[in-house]
């Protein structure tokens, strides 16, 4: 058993260090070369999409960003779908129609509709008013950059239809959020250096971009409405599934948007129960084998730790090491370097914890209880 766990740790070592090298040649400018010439200076629109649930301490950071976006607001438009808040969110956002500098839309969730998720149905609810050729997806607890749409508006000029780009955690004061911090930013590393690899898996939809009529081709969010999460990778797989040439990730320090942590064990497990229980969904083969093989190392792992089989531990940590290093300076969070070797020893633990209890298919988000067990 030892040596089966050995051979699966060792794989994975190969692995990570070739997600370190797709990660160091993924490009910070690609579209640059694969620009579409005669559109470059067209009048082409984005519609930044939000749907939100009781946020009225977090819409007005928000608001405030959007309102100093450096693209000309005649290339942009923002669209906010209530979805039944209870603190105000909604009332407040009809207020700021006629105060901010640029074109706002608050709509608000449809009671019913064939797309259980209320993310999934906001959203679509919303591209149907959309104007722009592009949509734009974050969250309502983000914080997005200055530059964040002006450098979204000149990649959508490419041949691309699915842009994924980099989502980090705010600065945090407490032990807790600062090693969620760090495992957050392996999941952005390994999502980019699956896109590079042509094998598209993960993605966070707190920020991504992709072509409104793209999303009309491939049916929306047809196939996952009854599963609550999944309007980000679900959605990425369908695209992926027509061209993996079409999905790219934007390594742009100018897009990088930054969201909260959880602040509670409370929030955390209903937040990665939630993400796992994704996974037996995915339709996409090679996300499917990888989440079983993370699975398997992290069982692996464990027993490395029994038997103290330090070399093969030791060769682990400097491979997961250089690779979280790497993304942390990218992210600008060289600080939370300093967790990594606590996020290296529990992750295993954490993983086969979460891919037990997933399966379980039961979790509260937003003060909902969502079932999903077939």
């Amino acid at each position: 058993m030892i040596v089966l766990a050995e051979i699966l740790v060792y794989a994975y070592c190969v692995l990570v260090g070739i997600f370190v090298l797709a990660w160091i040649k993924t490009s910070s400018a690609w579209w640059l070369s694969e620009a579409e010439t005669t559109k470059q200076k067209g009048e082409k629109t984005l519609s930044v999409i939000i749907v939100c649930r009781n946020e009225i301490q977090n819409l007005p950071y928000l608001v405030a960003d959007l309102a100093q976006q450096t693209l000309p607001i005649k290339h942009w438009e923002v669209i906010f779908v209530d979805d039944d808040s209870e603190d105000g969110s909604y009332e407040w956002l009809l207020e700021q129609k006629e105060r901010v500098g640029f074109n706002l839309k608050v709509l608000r969730n449809p009671d019913f509709s064939e797309i259980i998720s209320p993310k999934k149905r906001g959203i679509t609810e919303a591209i149907k008013q959309a104007e722009g050729e592009w949509i734009v997806c974050t969250d309502a607890d983000c914080r997005v950059p200055a530059t964040w749409l002006e450098t979204i508006f000149e990649a959508s000029h490419s041949e691309v239809d699915f842009i994924s780009m980099p989502v980090r955690f705010m600065p945090v004061p407490t032990w807790f959020e600062q090693w969620q911090a760090v495992e957050f930013a392996s999941l952005v590393g390994s999502g980019a250096a699956c896109i590079a690899l042509g094998v598209p898996t993960m993605c966070n939809g707190a920020n991504i971009a992709y072509r409104k009529q793209a999303f009309e081709q491939v049916g929306g969010f047809s196939g996952s409405e009854h599963i609550a999460s999944g309007d980000d990778e679900f959605f990425m797989h369908k695209i992926a599934n027509k061209s993996t040439k079409r999905v790219r990730f934007l390594k742009k320090s100018s897009v990088i948007v930054s969201t909260r942590a959880n602040p509670t064990w409370q929030s955390l497990l209903s937040q990665r129960l939630r993400w796992a229980s994704k996974w037996e969904n995915y339709q996409n083969p090679f996300a499917k084998i990888l989440a079983v093989f993370i699975f398997l190392v992290s069982i692996s792992t464990i027993f490395l730790y029994v038997y103290q089989d330090f070399s093969a531990i030791i060769f682990k940590f400097s491979v997961e090491f250089l690779f979280l290093t790497t993304i942390l300076f990218f992210l600008k969070q060289k600080n939370l370097t300093f967790w990594i070797p606590f996020v290296f020893v529990m992750y295993p633990f954490y993983v086969v914890f979460f891919a037990i209890f997933a399966r379980n298919k039961s979790f509260v988000w937003k003060k909902r209880v969502y079932n999903e067990a077939k």
